[in-house]
């Protein structure tokens, strides 16, 4: 019979001693192996699995510049300070008066900008002397002038209206105007009201226009524009405008009747630029001599003067010999042969200061 069928008590005791079995060749081991080593094991080699290479060019970045180094700012040129001839101050200990002086300037208000400005003339000593600005006096004696005429046409000399002629000098400006005022048939045929202007400057050598204009009842303004910076006239009449050169000296059909004072002592002919809204001429004035005219205002002592304008029409001028050569009677007979006469009916003049 096998072993292993031997009863239960009989495995039970075998089962008992196999610990004790495993114990004991545990511990030989042991042993052993303090006593001979350990032997030399040999493992068997495993192969390591190659892996696919993989190769990207990566393009370069550019280094920066380097930044150029700053160049250093040479060194400032050392300066030894000159020895002062000037001695140093002595210091005196503060008596009575220096402290009192310099309460007094503690004391002394602080005058600002404004209040220096405005307390300039409240202090003599310091404020410098102001100079009265030179008011411009020109060669002319009249600071305002009003002259009436009575205004006939025809050869037979009918009264037709009024003419009230203003100047007016302000300074060195002036302002010169001529109103006509029809009636009757002259109403008719030119219109109720006819008004010339002149505005301008005036010097040593006479009046310097810078706008005429001439205004019609139920017509437009016609006018002349004077540009003695550029040198040129501009000639306005409706929608055309002519453009013609100054000469030195031109003026209009109004300041010419007071141009006529700068030219004393008058020749025997004298020539003017006269620039009217048609065209720029130049006009001549004979002198015809003196005599006694006339007019409503009265007997005057005048010079007779003779224009010949270039278009045939022809105009004549009596000026006041004791009265600055004020007109007092002017007779023009245009190319049509219309004739008007302008008689002085009164005058009022002041003089300048």
């Amino acid at each position: 019979m096998n072993r292993l069928t031997q009863k239960p008590g009989s495995l039970q005791q075998l089962y008992r001693y196999i610990p004790l079995g495993l114990a004991a060749a545990v511990s030989l081991f042991i042993h052993a192996v303090a006593i001979l080593g350990l032997p030399d094991l040999q493992f068997p080699e495993q192969e390591t699995p190659t892996l696919p290479l993989e190769a990207r060019l990566i393009p370069l970045q550019p280094e920066p510049e380097p930044e150029p180094e700053p160049i250093p700012e040479p060194p400032l040129p050392r300066v030894t300070p000159r020895p002062s001839s000037v001695p140093p101050p002595v210091l005196h200990a503060p008596t009575e008066e220096s402290i009192e002086a310099a309460e007094a300037i503690e004391r002394e208000p602080v005058l600002t900008r404004e209040d220096s400005a405005s307390n300039a003339t409240a202090a003599p000593t310091a404020a410098r002397p102001t100079e009265t600005p030179e008011v411009k006096k020109v060669d002319y004696p009249f600071r305002s002038v009003s002259l009436t005429f009575d205004l006939h046409y025809g050869e037979s000399g009918i009264h037709v209206g009024e003419v009230k002629h203003r100047w007016v000098l302000n300074g060195d400006r002036y302002i010169a105007e001529s109103r006509v005022e029809a009636v009757g048939l002259a109403a008719l045929f030119y219109g109720r009201t006819y008004i010339q202007r002149s505005e301008g400057t005036i010097n040593a050598s006479g009046l310097m226009p810078m706008l005429y204009t001439q205004i019609q009842s139920d017509k437009e303004e016609e006018r002349v524009e004077f540009d003695w910076g550029m040198g040129m006239a501009t000639l306005v009449r409706g929608s055309r405008r002519n453009f013609v050169p100054l000469n030195p000296g031109t003026q209009d059909v109004i300041s010419v009747l007071h141009q006529l004072y700068f030219l004393r002592p008058i020749g025997a002919n004298s020539t003017i630029a006269v620039a009217t809204p048609n065209r720029l001429d130049m006009h001549l004035f004979e002198l015809l001599g003196e005599e006694i005219i006339e007019v409503p205002a009265g007997s005057i002592r005048s010079l007779h003067l003779k224009r010949h304008d270039p278009e045939g029409s022809i105009t004549e001028v009596w000026l006041d010999r004791d009265r600055s050569l004020l007109p007092v009677r002017i007779f023009s007979i245009n190319r049509k042969g219309i004739a008007l006469d302008y008689r002085l009916q009164s005058m009022v003049a002041e003089h300048q200061g």
